[in-house]
């Protein structure tokens, strides 16, 4: 099974159908789902920083079906730490706000259908993994040193299992329907390698049980 990572750049846009996915796919996620308070019309998901250049993350799979997102925005410019009243008691201290420090938001992955079974779970496992390994190479690439989120304890968790190394800036605290917490990990050679070590060489990949 094939799956490929799209990068929607200011100066290199995705496909117009995938990012109308994207959205629909953030609506199921961080509305249906999560229970967030967000921004939806015509079923789709949006905010005020998909108009702020963004750079996207966009995962498609086999079928051509998009199966998980991501957002990045520096830290230095409007972000939903400094912006948005709600996250900020997930930051003990000073919101990031830094050039080489960016924000990812938006970071949803499709869940597997009924009847799915494992291969739905590792359908999971292989998605995030690719989708961190192209955050970490544009990190890499792009002199970014730390990628900030805000994510739900689960997902937290999932990312650890994948092999970053993660720190948090506060406690967590409840949104919507579940506790979320502010973390950050480093753009590094180190968690680049642990994540494709972990998610993306299936023979040595741990089983999704394992705790973090």
């Amino acid at each position: 099974m094939t799956y490929s990572v799209l990068l929607h750049l200011p100066s290199s846009p995705a496909p117009r159908d995938v990012l109308r996915e994207m959205f629909r796919l953030r609506r199921e996620v961080f509305a249906d789902r999560h229970g967030w308070s967000v921004n939806v019309r015509g079923g789709l998901e949006r905010d005020p920083y998909d108009l702020m250049a963004p750079v996207y993350g966009l995962c498609v799979g086999p079928e051509g079906r998009l199966e998980g997102c991501w957002r990045l925005l520096p830290s230095s410019g409007p972000t939903l730490f400094k912006d948005v009243p709600v996250f900020r008691p997930l930051v003990d201290g000073a919101v990031p706000d830094a050039t080489t420090v960016w924000e990812a938001t938006r970071f949803a992955i499709r869940l597997p259908e009924s009847g799915d079974g494992e291969g739905g779970l590792g359908r999971v496992h292989t998605v995030t993994g690719l989708l961190l390994e192209a955050m970490l190479e544009l990190g890499l690439d792009h002199g970014i040193e730390r990628m900030v989120a805000i994510c739900e304890l689960p997902f937290e968790r999932l990312l650890r299992r994948c092999g970053l190394q993660t720190s948090r800036l506060g406690q967590p605290v409840a949104i919507g329907n579940a506790p979320a917490v502010a973390g950050y990990f480093e753009a590094s050679e180190d968690n680049l390698e642990r994540v494709r070590h972990r998610c993306l060489r299936p023979r040595d990949a741990l089983p999704l049980t394992e705790a973090a």
